[in-house]
């Protein structure tokens, strides 16, 4: 499902409504409805840890999967930490704010075992997005027509389905190079293979915060060994990729690294503009 802030907030009532009729003490309602109410708010930036350095979330409420909640659930937590708070006051703060969101996906149950019971979400299966539009082989295509229609001639695209290693994308328009690192969103399953259907191993959130941590590394490779080239990163635009950049961009401005959205509607947004959400049809197209 995707969430508003507006649904967020709705569902945390019925959050605390659960606990209350599962009879537990009221310190401890208050506890997990205080600490998953305070993440909630620090998304929307009229929260902040005390003592906290640097600037904080800069977000716009726009609707999010529980796998971008999650996604902020990490720099939620990098913010405790910068604030100086004990390891275990920072696992409390964690902790609760994840019980929420385990709760949103069905995965929790409040005053008893998970069970086929499905408290303000239902299950994840039957509330998963459909991101098949984020996986890299469709991204990949997706730039791939965006080049050509301004303008550029691809010298290079690399094979996705049998992942064909060296750079995804190779483009030339005159004079100019551009080589491009494509990485698409992580699938809850596997799509091919011996195991596809089957679910993977790692949740997608923190598989996403690796793809995008090797997307950052080859483009400085790329960088270093096509000085005759532009380098690019291409993602596809979701919340917990557009929170990863938000906390590097200006350092990758700095280095020269392009990075290109691809939207569902296979527009690509560029320049990337931290904390911004724009409807697809204010996408522009790379130049």
């Amino acid at each position: 499902m995707i969430w508003t802030d507006a649904q967020l907030r709705e569902a945390l009532n019925r959050f605390e409504q659960e606990h209350i009729d599962a009879k537990l003490l009221p310190n401890s309602i208050r506890s997990y409805v205080d600490y998953a109410g305070r993440f909630l708010r620090w998304r929307a930036g009229d929260y902040r840890p005390r003592d906290a350095v640097g600037p904080g979330p800069r977000r716009s409420l726009v609707p999010v999967t529980t796998d971008d909640l999650r996604a902020d659930l990490s720099a939620y937590e990098l913010d405790l930490r910068a604030a100086a708070r004990r390891p275990a006051a920072v696992r409390t703060y964690v902790d609760h704010a994840s019980r929420f969101i385990r709760w949103l996906d069905g995965l929790f149950v409040t005053g008893g075992p998970r069970a086929a019971r499905t408290p303000g979400a239902g299950s994840r299966a039957a509330r998963a997005p459909d991101l098949s539009w984020a996986w890299e082989g469709a991204v990949q295509a997706a730039l791939v027509t965006w080049l050509q229609a301004t303008g550029w001639t691809i010298e290079r695209e690399a094979d996705t389905k049998s992942g064909q290693h060296g750079i995804d994308i190779l483009a030339a328009r005159g004079a100019d190079r551009l080589a491009v690192e494509v990485k698409g969103y992580p699938q809850a399953t596997y799509a091919r293979g011996e195991r596809a259907g089957q679910t993977r191993k790692w949740h997608p959130a923190s598989q996403a915060r690796t793809y995008f941590g090797t997307a950052v590394h080859v483009a400085m490779v790329m960088r270093d060994a096509r000085r005759d080239a532009q380098i690019a990163i291409a993602l596809p635009d979701v919340a917990g990729y557009r929170t990863l950049l938000d906390q590097v961009h200006a350092s990758l401005g700095d280095l020269g690294v392009r990075m290109l959205l691809v939207r569902p509607d296979g527009s690509v947004l560029e320049p990337y503009m931290p904390g911004v959400r724009l409807p697809s049809a204010l996408g522009r197209r790379v130049r």
